[in-house]
């Protein structure tokens, strides 16, 4: 089940961000990835109030495919 959603998410189309956002999303990435990240191809990175879910390519070279608001209620359980 696992595979199915990373080749579906793999798959998917890029979000557009404005070009604030996409400029610090891409600085944190390229910036704060562990180096477990930097070897996977799907990541999830929390970025302020969002985390977003990315397709990774190489040093500075993703693609933005998922944002979601971060829940603090469900956080501070």
């Amino acid at each position: 089940m696992f595979k199915r959603f990373k080749d579906d998410a793999l798959n998917s189309k890029e979000i557009i961000l404005s070009k604030e956002e996409y400029a610090h999303v891409m600085s944190e990435l390229n910036s704060h990835l562990s180096e477990e990240d930097r070897q996977s191809k799907l990541i999830s990175k929390p970025i302020g109030d969002y985390v977003y879910l990315v397709v990774n390519h190489g040093f500075d070279d993703y693609t933005i495919i998922g944002k979601y608001p971060i829940d603090y209620e469900i956080q501070d359980l």
